[in-house]
């Protein structure tokens, strides 16, 4: 093998961050850093070589005139850097309400060539969807189900009864093949079968009950059904049903509601919804900084893990208002990505940024903080306890999570603390219903290491060990990369950190012990969760006395 000396690998990390600096030229043109007038109010999207000028206005021809001077001005930037524009790939649509004029430009003349608009029944492909001029996406449900049922022909001769795939294998292939095309970028075009509705703000006074001219309150949300959601999922469990009956051994006949049974395979319908959700859950682990996260709260005004009321977004907001109202910005919800966000718990975690001002980077970088790994946990003696040095300047901490398992679900964390092995402190918390073995592991481990630091202080220890049986508790503490107990590893991270910086002669470790290996110290704080566990029990509201 010879080194290359020009190009970047397939695959590089470097080559996204090199075009994002090489392309951040073109993106100043347009939006909120432009100098023009115009050219303000455009917004440029790009994924490599996919380019896409948009703006909206209340009239069409105001938008083809500064959609040709946005051209010229991209294409000059491309001639000045070496390239050009396929004047035979490029698509003009003009997204219309359907409520509104019907008068549209037809067609726009660039400097390269004339582009005729997309007609009203057609749609055009951006990225792998079909966009249409009323965002209905019916073209886009229609082709991907006519795609879907050539590709389920294609698996016919996969799946003969007699020297075919075994059932689980077709199953596979099913999901691999059928589903994935039926499901993608459902978050773009799929909305559900209901919609709730955020209530109109009033504007104008009426008289009241009492008589008295004034605004009455803004009227309630309602929830309306989406009834284009319901043909294409009729369209999109045709095309399924399709696929199931060349996938799998079954009748002709079968009913489609049998079939997705048998299959273990969900209607369409709602394995659109669960992409939603899994959609929502995305965004909601995101970084705050993230110009997708920060475009959700733009037009939210309903403080939530997602939505947060706190703070200006610096995200790109849309080029005009979404209606007319003055009181328009009050309206959470109002687009659908909001409305997408929406499908997020209200006590789900948010997630940490490590961009925060005052937040705590992952503490595997710190100079004095020790954190086993991976490579560590291979080596000859892994999981084993360090033998007592007898200094009195050691503090060990073992800490631990348990969960019952009488269906209740009820959890506690547990920690222990020693000293030349005496035991300074032992203590235990209820984490609750709703948290898993990860998350009290976490909260032990929080709670073990503050009280450890605590004690460290006042019998001016400069070592401290913290022992967990839990390898994944470490991974995360190491890397600040969990999406669970994000807010628990931030405490911890910010607290140690604030800690060692005020004791640069203090050494903080933290290794894993293999659990239920008769370690006296794992088994106490083993112990000491479990009856954490047990104490949620008996004040749980409701619970019979014991």
């Amino acid at each position: 093998m010879q080194a290359v000396n020009v190009g970047i690998p397939q695959g590089s990390p470097v080559s996204p961050i090199l075009y994002i600096l090489f392309v951040a030229p073109l993106h100043r043109l347009f939006g909120p850093a432009a100098t023009d007038r115009d050219l303000h109010r455009v917004r440029l999207i790009n994924y490599v070589d996919d380019n896409l000028l948009y703006v909206a206005s209340n009239n069409a021809d105001p938008n083809a005139r500064i959609l040709r001077k946005a051209y010229n001005e991209a294409h000059r930037w491309a001639v000045a850097n070496g390239l050009r524009y396929d004047a035979e790939k490029k698509d003009f649509i003009e997204f219309v309400a359907p409520r509104t004029s019907s008068a549209v430009a037809g067609k726009i003349e660039l400097r390269d060539g004339t582009v005729e608009a997309v007609e009203k029944m057609g749609s055009f492909r951006w990225l792998g969807v079909h966009f249409d001029a009323q965002l209905r996406f019916k073209q886009h449900v229609g082709i991907i189900a006519a795609s879907a049922k050539q590709a389920a022909w294609g698996m016919a001769m996969l799946m003969n009864t007699q020297k075919g795939m075994r059932v689980s294998d077709s199953r596979r292939l099913y999901i691999a093949c059928i589903q994935s095309r039926l499901t993608y970028a459902a978050a773009v075009w799929w909305r559900g079968m209901e919609r709730e509705e955020p209530g109109r703000p009033h504007t104008r006074r009426r008289r009241g009950s009492d008589g008295r001219l004034q605004i009455p309150p803004p009227d309630a949300d309602t929830t309306k059904k989406n009834p284009e959601s319901l043909a294409n999922a009729k369209r999109l469990e045709s095309a399924q049903h399709a696929a199931l009956l060349r996938a799998f051994p079954a009748f002709r006949t079968t009913s489609q509601s049998s079939l997705q049974v048998e299959a273990a395979c969900p209607p369409m319908r709602l394995v659109l919804d669960h992409c939603l959700d899994r959609a929502a859950l995305r965004i909601a682990g995101m970084d705050q900084h993230n110009a997708m996260r920060a475009r959700v709260t733009i037009e939210a005004s309903n403080a939530s893990a997602i939505l947060p009321s706190t703070g200006t977004s610096r995200a790109t907001p849309p080029p005009v208002a979404f209606d007319d109202s003055r009181k328009a910005v009050t309206r959470p919800f109002s687009t659908r990505l909001t409305a997408l966000a929406r499908r997020v718990p209200r006590n789900i975690e948010p997630a940490t940024s490590s961009m925060q001002e005052g937040s705590a980077g992952a503490l595997g970088n710190h100079p004095q903080v020790y954190i086993e790994g991976r490579a560590d946990w291979k080596l000859p003696g892994a999981g084993q306890v360090l033998e007592r040095t007898g200094d009195s300047s050691s503090i060990e901490i073992y800490t631990d999570g348990s969960q019952l398992d009488d269906g209740s679900r009820i959890s506690g964390a547990g920690w222990v603390i020693y000293q030349e092995g005496q035991v300074l402190e032992r203590n235990h918390q209820c984490t609750g219903q709703f948290c898993e073995v990860f998350d009290a592991e976490a909260v032990a481990l929080m709670h073990g290491t503050v009280r450890g630091i605590t004690l460290a202080s006042q019998l001016n220890a400069k070592e401290i060990t913290v022992y967990t049986d839990n390898q994944s508790v470490l991974q995360s503490l190491r890397s600040m990369s969990s999406r669970s107990s994000t807010q628990v590893f931030a405490v911890l991270s910010l607290l140690l950190q604030t800690y060692l910086d005020g004791n640069s002669d203090c050494r903080v470790a933290f290794r894993w012990v293999r659990g239920h290996t008769d370690v006296p110290g794992n088994e106490a704080a083993d112990h000491e969760a479990k009856m954490g566990a047990e104490d949620g029990c008996f004040q749980a509201p409701g619970a019979l006395p014991a």
